[in-house]
């Protein structure tokens, strides 16, 4: 019995040494297997390096140019609109007074023509007056 017990943790050691050996090995095998040895795997890196960096460069421009942007160029284009309403009416209340003072001006000559018109006496010494005018010249 002490045979077979003896051949059983020889077995089993010699496993565990090349499962050990195994391990160390791949890790070894990791540990040196760096861009340096392995040029095809130097340039995957750069490559899985450069794509990460252009991912990471389109989230940001996605995420933190866009938005502002868009938040910028609705902004404008409310804000220009509200001034342009704002210029029409301030422009329509201009021209609204500038036509009653007009009117206003107006109706004082209307006034003082239609008194003119209604008053037989002063039109007949405006006549002479005219009348005279044109002899004298």
């Amino acid at each position: 019995m002490t045979s077979y017990k003896y051949k059983t943790q020889t077995i089993t050691k010699s496993i565990k040494c090349k499962i050990k050996k195994n391990i160390t090995q791949n890790l070894k095998s990791k540990k040196h297997d760096t861009t340096k040895t392995n040029p095809r795997r130097a340039r995957l890196c750069k490559n899985q390096k450069k794509a990460f960096f252009h991912k990471l460069l389109i989230f940001f421009i996605l995420i933190a140019i866009i938005p502002p942007l868009i938040l910028t160029f609705l902004g404008y284009t409310f804000s220009s609109k509200i001034l342009q309403d704002a210029i029409y009416d301030q422009a329509y209340d201009s021209v609204i007074q500038i036509n009653d003072s007009i009117n206003d001006f107006l109706m004082e000559y209307k006034t003082v023509i239609d008194i003119v018109e209604q008053d037989i006496p002063l039109q007949e010494v405006l006549s002479k007056k005219s009348l005279l005018g044109r002899l004298l010249l």
